[in-house]
């Protein structure tokens, strides 16, 4: 078997990322920038008021305190008044401001009498005045190629009046479920029967990675059928994720499958815990990850190899989930000789691991927020010690 670092290696040094599709703005939240965006414009594209108030002209007049008002100037008026000395224009947020007046005051800082103003403090050139250009210029970097678009940065490209945008492929996902014994939740059981969950965890973390999942599908442990469904399934799909039916038992035919189908192995097997019998392959520009049966095994897997993966065809440079050190809150003593992923909670004080570690069990899962990371050489680590730990998505 190989490592957990030999087998990530692998994998990762065999992406690329996908091609280009053009969006509609309003389509693109979640998508990654394709390449360098430069603004069309200037943003503002004027000089514009950031306040509700009075537009003056004639630089500093702490002498001059009394002002008569010749217009008015709202947001989208085009037009333009000249400010002679002792002319003020009223103006409100966001409306352009006449090209002969230094300086905006504020409306709670006026009197007002009919049409004339007067002064409740000292006045100074430029206040209040948004300059043209001053968030952006024409011509400068708006975005950096490779950002994820928020609301923010859509916001950004809306103002800049850019209404389509440039931004790489997300794959099209689908799940395969494999076992005589699973039944869909709601359903009665009969003996010897589960309820099947793999599949809803899974397809929950692709919507929250913002994922489109094609389709899901549950296949009985018959070579034929999950044969002629995986064949299917391929044609249609950019990433494959089968759960179950990947290990060594006389009903697991997952890599018979897979090799009569020709999918090229990069690994199966990995020397971690939970998680062993794990396979990642490909076929033309397909990827398959066959993912063990055990839930938390297979969601382990998930978020270590095919997280990362979606998210490197997405065009997300940093693509694994973030990893840092924490204070270990209680001591761990490994037996096996292979590198293990263990559920845990982390806090201000540090990070402790949870009960519940076996493969099947998901309660653990779902109170952890974080996965301590024990490498294969690593055997006994003390309360205290610090620990590579891989924080979980929210």
């Amino acid at each position: 078997m190989i490592t957990v670092e030999e087998a990530k290696g692998l994998l990762f040094g065999a992406i690329e990322k996908s091609l280009p599709i053009t969006l509609p703005l309003k389509d693109a939240y979640g998508f990654v920038l394709y390449e360098d965006l430069h603004s069309p414009i200037d943003l503002p594209l004027f000089d514009q008021s950031s306040m509700d108030g009075y537009a003056i002209a004639n630089g500093d007049l702490t002498d001059n305190k009394r002002f008569k008002v010749i217009g008015e100037i709202k947001a989208g008026d085009g037009k333009d008044f000249h400010l002679n000395q002792g002319e003020a224009v009223r103006i409100f947020t966001g409306a352009a401001v006449p090209s002969s007046a230094d300086g905006i005051i504020i409306q709670e800082r006026v009197e007002r009498n009919d049409d004339c103003i007067s002064l409740m403090e000292n006045f100074h050139q430029g206040m209040f005045i948004r300059r043209k250009g001053s968030q952006i210029a024409r011509g400068d970097l708006a975005l950096k190629k490779g950002t994820i678009l928020n609301a923010a940065s859509i916001g950004l490209l809306a103002a800049l009046g850019i209404d389509k945008i440039d931004v790489y492929c997300k794959p099209n996902v689908t799940i395969i479920a494999t076992g005589d014994e699973i039944v869909s939740p709601g359903k009665e059981l009969s003996a010897g029967e589960i309820y099947e969950s793999n599949s809803y965890m899974l397809n929950a973390a692709l919507q929250e990675m913002r994922v489109n999942v094609s389709d899901i599908h549950f296949v009985r442990d018959e070579k034929m059928l999950l044969k002629e469904r995986v064949q299917d399934v391929i044609l249609k799909s950019d990433v494959v994720l089968i759960t179950g039916g990947i290990s060594v038992g006389k009903y697991d035919f997952v890599l018979e499958v897979l090799n009569d189908l020709g999918v090229q192995t990069i690994f199966y097997k990995v020397a971690q815990q939970p998680g062993k019998p794990l396979l990642a392959g490909k076929i033309n520009d397909k990827w398959i990850f066959a993912l063990p049966g055990n839930p938390a095994s297979s969601l382990v897997c998930f978020y270590e190899y095919a997280y990362p993966t979606i998210r490197m065809i997405s065009g997300i440079e940093n693509s694994h989930l973030p990893t840092e050190t924490s204070k270990l809150l209680k001591g761990i003593s490994k037996k096996e000789d292979r590198s293990q992923f263990i559920r845990a909670i982390k806090t201000d004080e540090g990070v402790m691991p949870l009960e519940g570690q076996d493969s099947g069990m998901l309660q653990s899962f779902a109170k952890a927020n974080v996965l301590i990371y024990l490498s294969k050489e690593t055997r006994h680590i003390k309360e205290g010690d610090l620990v590579e730990i891989h924080i979980l998505p929210k």
